[in-house]
């Protein structure tokens, strides 16, 4: 039970620091729309990397697959 309370308080700083780093680049880049436009994709990108990474099961298949114990 605590590695389930561990990895949802992991999951919960993945997905800030993904946020924050959208904020960061924004703002740094809010003077010009060329490089706002990059930022903001590769934040997106970022994203779609970690946040699935972040949602994920920390014992991968074992929930869906029952022990035949």
């Amino acid at each position: 039970m605590t590695d389930r309370r561990l990895h949802r308080k992991l999951n919960a700083i993945v997905l800030l620091l993904v946020l924050l780093t959208g904020a960061v680049f924004g703002i740094a880049t809010v003077f010009a729309p060329a490089a706002l436009l990059a930022a903001g994709l590769g934040t997106v990108m970022i994203g779609a990397i970690l946040i699935p990474y972040a949602m994920s099961s920390p014992d991968g298949n074992a929930e869906a697959e029952p022990s035949a114990e």
